[in-house]
């Protein structure tokens, strides 16, 4: 018995020969490289996400770069393990590592990019639909079944939008954020809804909330922290009393 198993499987078949071989194993292993890089990478697509633009949210976030750089180093230790084996020069080795660096340390600045081109929709796309909500009641809709948001109304929210300024100053975003922990959060806030179309391989979302003269993004959680990006006013909080 034991004789035929081993006439019928020989490890010599298992051995890579060829070039078309090569290609197999590659694929296979870029396969598996990318399924184990989507079991590990919540850890690195939160990381990831606070190198975000503060304009973005949670809702408008890119996938696949945590994957993709778990993939990629994987394949980059796989592949020096071969050429280890292989016994090839140096350079091959530096070479390989090289390639893999520019795709681990590079994909954090095209995901920034890429969150700000998503972001970009706001000034230079148009919306699909907007609406503004107050007191938990639609006050006006724009490309909705129901509702009227006048044309006039519209383009002044969406020059509104587009105006504000992000405040930086970190003692004064500190302030902002206490008042958010102690008074913010969604009850009672005012909010205006624009939706973009796709560009950029993803949809733009701006969820812009308004209570007691404060103008704030809620973005979501980065390290059960919560995100917020705070906005001076402009004059849309007056706006929004006059609609």
């Amino acid at each position: 018995m034991k004789g035929m198993i081993k006439r019928g499987f020989r490890l010599e078949r298992l051995r890579i020969s060829g070039r078309k071989d090569w290609v197999i194993f590659w694929l296979f292993a870029g396969m598996i490289a990318y399924v184990a890089g989507g079991m590990m990478d919540y850890r690195l697509d939160e990381w990831l996400w606070g190198m975000a633009d503060p304009w973005m949210t949670n809702l408008n976030v890119p996938l696949g770069y945590g994957r993709t750089m778990i993939a990629a180093g994987l394949l980059v230790v796989l592949g020096e393990a071969v050429l280890f084996f292989k016994k090839k020069p140096v350079k091959y080795k530096l070479w390989l590592l090289a390639a893999g660096l520019a795709v681990v340390l590079g994909a954090p600045a095209l995901y920034r990019l890429h969150s700000s081109l998503i972001v970009s929709s706001l000034w230079k796309a148009e919306p699909e639909s907007a609406a503004v909500w107050q007191d938990g009641e639609a006050l006006g809709l724009k490309n909705q079944e129901s509702g009227v948001l006048r044309e006039e109304e519209y383009r002044t929210l969406l020059e509104l939008c587009r105006s504000l300024e992000q405040i930086t100053d970190p003692a004064e975003a500190e302030a902002c954020m206490a008042w958010y922990k102690a008074e913010g959060d969604f009850v009672g806030a005012d909010s205006v809804w624009l939706d973009f179309p796709e560009r950029y391989g993803h949809h733009y979302v701006l969820n812009l909330r308004i209570k007691d003269g404060y103008i704030y993004l809620w973005r979501g959680y980065l390290w059960k922290e919560v995100q917020v990006t705070f906005f001076r006013d402009n004059g849309i909080a007056e706006w929004m009393e006059g609609l």
